[in-house]
């Protein structure tokens, strides 16, 4: 099981490989002034990194502030002066109270988020924990096995694009938390969630294919889920998602369209169960007209379009955050011409 760096000299090891993969990564690097909310006003280090989500700057102060190093993300456009539209906090120290933490697991480093964001006030870890269903995973922290958030994998070749999905879905949260009743009842929670859960759950095995599979299937349902919405559905459509399903499209309460996302694309375990899984909620939350798409990294198993076809799902390649059908054409154009009929 993954588990909480907590050793000083580790956490700081890991800040610097941290720091050293974004200025890597980024397209250049500046002093910028950043402002918080207490007023403060501090020159920081800035790296600018393009990614699928816009330019996102990135600033890691050198030395700790409090006994801890803040991690601070923004997409504001090119101010004299920058605000954190995320800040991960990493504590030296253990401490559950602090948004951020590095996480390891064999040889691989994450550094991740326990929940912890603001919006005018702090944001209940249960609203938040429901938004990220799909991100968390079970981690040994100290004596207790807590849910983490995982943001990037620091050997990631992509890391500037899953920081950069993650800080846009802490937008979106931070806007839904605000749309709701206090935080009470999470508008992205529909009664629809509440239905037969699927019984299985996400492996946790030592292989580094299922290692891969912890960190990147929430970024990509969270992709899919954003370019879904932005097609333009006919009224009465809502594109969604529940404990079991990874991203779906309803019309009266019922799936028209489900999506499974796997992050393998060989003929194993993983896959053989996402084609399960689909069948299964077609079933329990579709009709017999309900579309089916399998979701994969790559398409370069000659065998699998075949496979899937002949089983009626829609075989879909996940590549630099673009979705594209087997065909080569694009999930989003084949869904804009798709008619549905109405469900009664």
């Amino acid at each position: 099981m993954p588990h909480v760096i907590t050793q000083e000299n580790d956490i700081q090891a890991a800040i610097k490989q941290f720091r050293k993969r974004i200025k890597d990564a980024s397209s250049g690097n500046e002093k910028r002034q950043w402002s918080f909310p207490s007023g403060e006003k501090v020159d920081i280090e800035t790296y600018k990194l393009k990614t699928s989500e816009g330019t996102l700057r990135i600033g890691i102060p050198e030395g700790q502030w409090n006994n801890r190093v803040p991690h601070l993300f923004t997409f504001s456009l090119d101010k004299s002066t920058l605000s954190p539209d995320v800040e991960i906090n990493i504590p030296l120290t253990p401490d559950r109270n602090t948004s951020g933490v590095y996480v390891k697991k064999g040889k691989d480093i994450w550094l991740c988020s326990r929940g912890i964001f603001t919006a005018g006030k702090r944001i209940k870890k249960e609203f938040a924990h429901s938004y990220f269903d799909k991100w968390l995973i079970d981690v040994s922290d100290g004596e207790q096995t807590n849910p983490i958030i995982p943001i990037a994998a620091l050997t990631s070749p992509d890391i500037g694009n899953q920081i950069a999905s993650f800080v846009s879905s802490v937008n979106d949260l931070k806007e839904k938390y605000k749309q709701s009743d206090n935080g009470g009842v999470p508008l992205i929670t529909p009664v629809w969630n509440n239905s037969l859960e699927y019984e299985g759950k996400k492996t946790k095995s030592s292989i580094e294919a299922e290692t891969e599979y912890e960190y990147l299937h929430g970024p990509i349902c969270n992709e899919l889920q954003k370019q879904l919405e932005k097609i333009g559905l006919k009224q009465g459509r809502s594109v969604v998602k529940n404990k079991n399903i990874d991203v779906a499209i309803i019309e009266k309460d019922r799936a028209i369209a489900i999506f499974e996302v796997k992050t393998s694309c060989s003929l194993s375990g993983q896959l053989y169960k996402g084609i399960g899984q689909l069948v299964s909620y077609k079933h329990f939350y579709g009709s017999a007209k309900t579309e089916l798409f399998l979701v994969v990294p790559s398409i370069d198993n000659k065998k699998l379009p075949n496979l899937v076809d002949d089983l009626g799902i829609h075989l879909v390649e996940n590549k630099q955050n673009s979705f594209l059908l087997s065909n080569g054409d694009a999930l989003k154009e084949f869904l804009r011409k798709k008619k549905w009929e109405l469900y009664t």
